[in-house]
């Protein structure tokens, strides 16, 4: 009972059936700068987006995922669920409701790992997602996990665990995995995780949205952002989607994240609770022509206390308006951390988007950090390719503040990039499907730092600082193919054939990882692991 009570109040998405909102996982973002959809046998429905890049969006302002499905064969009922449909469907007059199991079972191995462990994964969940009328809309997935990773993600997972005080220093352990939740042991190498996402969503005007819920957002257009990133773990949050008219739209978010380092106060729960921080983010969003979109974005993370005192947020938390909160407090505030910066989004002919992103967290030195990309779909005329290439750069010290307590994170993960700052990134992606067989394939190329005493790559943006150590300058080199075929789009099930090739070139370290895997998958998510 306590259980389904949970999942009721954490519902995520959102309006009515032509308003949910749109995942924020690659595959229905890519899609999403398609040109065309198929809709009806004899129909297609030309579509290009320009919008606000703030995810997840909106069904009414992207398109609805059924319309992605191509299969219009005549099947039974057992090849209707696997090939078509949602796996459970209820509708009748004024209601909406479709449940799909989650389902991520994999086994590989490291073949330059020294031991001849396998990895896996041994995910099992649920997706519910609901309308109640053309006002209210509801979304829950739950996940649980047990999991064997490579040993470089096990490293970086492992000093991310939660901090315990002790006799005047915190002691680490457990883990927290990116994209997921916190960890406790698995069979001595492996890790146990849990996590459940929601919201409900309703809007009381044709101009408002408003959604409570447990989720991650993503801004931008890229595969990365430099702004704020669905990499971290999931937080309640409160958020405000409006519309001014056809030209100006805004987005506002207040929410709490999560410092994993145990407070002195007790509570009366079992255990001592985390250090809490609030979040906020405006996003401003003005599109002159209905090619192009420029966003103006600003996020501030709030002082609640530390583990000997819980403090109130500062009154400007509530400020619903973009600028005010770093023009009073500037960006290092002795109680507040600010970021401001752009995003911008430009289609041009031939199915290419452009985009770029400017980010700002020091007053004091013009240091920014940035991002340059551009995606071009179906190349050539040729249904079905897609190409994208970006850079990313962020320099030392962004993200912080001079209270690490401060610092752009949540359950000790960054909030925007895996490797957090001092790094430049170059990212090829290129994917290319055929009737349900599809190969999808992913560069990443890095120059970025190692703290030579913890193997810490960049500033990880902790809350408690690393142990001291010489840093060092190297490069980073990944490679990852998959060979995938799926069965369906709705849920995005398929069977696939993984490769991922990661090599260190430090002078200290010279590491590399070559993992080959297989499984079976409902991917409804992002999850990064390419550092």
């Amino acid at each position: 009972m306590k259980l389904l009570l949970y999942i009721l109040l954490l519902f995520p998405v959102a309006l009515s059936a032509q308003q949910r909102f749109y995942p924020m996982v690659d595959f229905y973002k890519d899609r999403l700068y398609h040109t065309t959809y198929e809709i009806l046998p004899d129909s297609v429905y030309a579509y290009t987006y320009t919008g606000a890049s703030f995810f997840p969006e909106t069904e009414e302002t992207t398109f609805q995922i059924h319309h992605l499905n191509e299969d219009k064969k005549e099947r039974k009922w057992l090849g209707r669920k696997l090939f078509q449909e949602h796996f459970f469907e209820i509708k009748g007059n004024g209601y909406f409701i479709t449940v799909n199991p989650i389902v991520d079972f994999s086994l590989g191995r490291d073949l330059h790992a020294v031991t001849t462990t396998n990895l896996f994964c041994n995910t099992r969940g649920f997706e519910v997602k609901g309308d109640i009328t053309d006002k209210v809309s509801f979304s829950s997935d739950f996940r649980e996990n047990q999991q064997r990773f490579a040993d470089y993600q096990a490293h970086y997972i492992t000093q991310s665990g939660e901090y315990y005080p002790g006799s005047g220093n915190y002691i680490q352990q457990n883990g927290s995995v990116p994209g997921a939740a916190r960890t406790k042991p698995f069979k001595g190498d492996a890790f146990d995780y849990a996590y459940v996402t929601g919201s409900v969503t309703y809007r009381p005007f044709q101009f408002l949205r408003v959604s409570l819920g447990n989720n991650r957002h993503f801004v931008g257009s890229g595969y990365r952002s430099v702004l704020l990133s669905d990499y971290s773990a999931n937080a309640p949050y409160l958020r405000f989607s409006y519309r001014i008219n056809k030209k100006l739209s805004g987005e506002a978010i207040y929410g709490q994240q999560l410092n994993l380092l145990r407070t002195e106060i007790q509570s009366n729960a079992t255990e001592r609770q985390y250090e809490k921080k609030g979040f906020s983010a405006h996003y401003f969003t003005y599109k002159p022509w209905e090619f192009a979109a420029i966003s103006f974005f600003e996020s501030t993370v709030w002082d609640r206390g530390d583990s000997t005192e819980i403090r109130r947020v500062h009154g400007l938390y509530y400020n619903p308006v973009p600028i005010i909160n770093t023009a009073v407090l500037g960006t290092k505030g002795t109680r507040s951390n600010s970021m401001i910066g752009i995003n911008m989004l430009v289609k041009l002919p031939a199915h290419f988007h452009v985009y770029g992103q400017l980010a700002l967290d020091d007053f004091r030195s013009f240091s920014p950090a940035y991002q340059v990309g551009m995606r071009w779909s179906e190349p050539f005329r040729i249904r079905n390719l897609f190409f994208q290439v970006e850079y990313n750069t962020v320099p030392e010290g962004f993200y912080t503040h001079p209270n690490r307590r401060l610092n752009f994170s949540h359950n000790n993960l960054p909030l925007v990039h895996p490797v957090g700052n001092n790094f430049s990134e170059a990212i090829v992606r290129l994917s290319y499907e055929w009737k349900r067989i599809a190969i999808e394939s992913k560069t990443n190329l890095y120059r970025t730092t190692r703290n030579l005493n913890t193997g810490m790559l960049g500033d990880r943006l902790l809350a408690v600082s690393p142990i001291p150590s010489v840093i060092e300058n190297g490069r980073l080199f990944l490679q990852q193919v998959d060979v995938l075929y799926r069965f369906n789009r709705m849920n995005n099930l398929q069977i696939f054939l993984s490769m991922l090739y990661r090599k260190e070139a430090f002078p200290s370290s010279d590491s590399q990882t070559l993992y080959v895997g297989f499984g079976l998958r409902t991917q409804l998510e992002n999850r990064y692991f390419d550092f």
